[in-house]
């Protein structure tokens, strides 16, 4: 099931935890954002490598939590960042105890294809610098390829997939071109993955 969205990634997963109470994990917190939009029966958890949480997880190893240790488990824009992207995954779906949201930033839409093509760059996370960044994509992750990335994994640890295709980007181009009666694969700029725990509360 696939949903166009002009909402906000923060906003969606604020509506679909409106309903739920116990533990959210905000992996690749950064300026823990998302806090601001939870409702006050979550109890907000964060971790982030870069910015100095308390929790530290590192997502090239297995996550140091048990099984269904976070009823609620939220990792956006994240997993392009980790070289072992399978492994991190499978470890993210194996301590949510209720929902997971990934999201991935859609690199084959139409604003990013044409950015690519007038200025010859993808952007600073795919860049070649002269010293090594501190941060950037590993990956470059494509709308065709995500159901067969996400949901086979989802399925076979028990969980359902719904997917938001969000509109929502950041520069003009983008908002122009969303608007436009375009596939979803060309408009979308990010795609969030709502995974639900079959028999989950």
């Amino acid at each position: 099931m696939s949903m166009l969205r002009r909402e906000s990634k923060y906003r969606i997963v604020a509506q679909q935890v409106a309903d739920l109470h116990g533990t959210l994990m905000d992996v690749g917190a950064r300026d823990e954002r998302l806090r601001d939009y939870l409702p006050a029966g979550i109890r907000y958890l964060s971790t982030d490598l870069s910015f100095g949480e308390a929790a530290r997880w590192d997502l090239e190893a297995p996550i140091p939590a048990p099984d269904r240790a976070y009823d609620v488990v939220v990792a956006l824009d994240v997993l392009e960042h980790v070289d072992r992207i399978h492994q991190a995954y499978r470890e993210l779906l194996r301590v949510t105890g209720q929902k997971l949201f990934v999201s991935l930033p859609n690199m084959t839409c139409l604003s990013q294809r044409i950015w690519f093509l007038l200025t010859g760059r993808l952007g600073a996370k795919y860049d070649l610098p002269t010293c090594e960044p501190r941060d950037r994509h590993r990956w470059l992750t494509g709308y065709a390829q995500m159901p067969a990335f996400i949901e086979p994994p989802a399925r076979a640890a028990g969980f359902a997939a719904a997917r938001y295709d969000l509109l929502t980007g950041y520069d003009r181009l983008h908002q122009w071109i969303a608007r436009l009666p375009f596939s979803p694969a060309l408009r979308a700029e990010t795609v969030l993955y709502e995974l639900t725990r079959r028999g989950a509360r």
